[in-house]
């Protein structure tokens, strides 16, 4: 799990990524992941949400 604010690239090999923020974020997040294929749950804490679109309310329903 990392909890942090950051550009570098994720060099571990997530299961699963849980993005918590807006489009902005989830589109860090997959800068980040670069070319791996890791499924990429968006929770939208941002205003618009066209790719981060599951409310947190939702979240953890989403998850099961």
């Amino acid at each position: 799990m990392e909890l942090v604010r950051s550009l570098d690239p994720i060099t571990s090999r997530p299961d699963l990524v849980m993005v918590l923020g807006g489009d902005g974020a989830m589109r860090a997040s997959s800068h980040r992941l670069g070319r791996r294929t890791v499924p990429v749950l968006g929770v939208n804490l941002g205003r618009v949400g066209f790719l981060a679109a599951v409310a947190p309310e939702r979240a953890v329903a989403v998850l099961e």
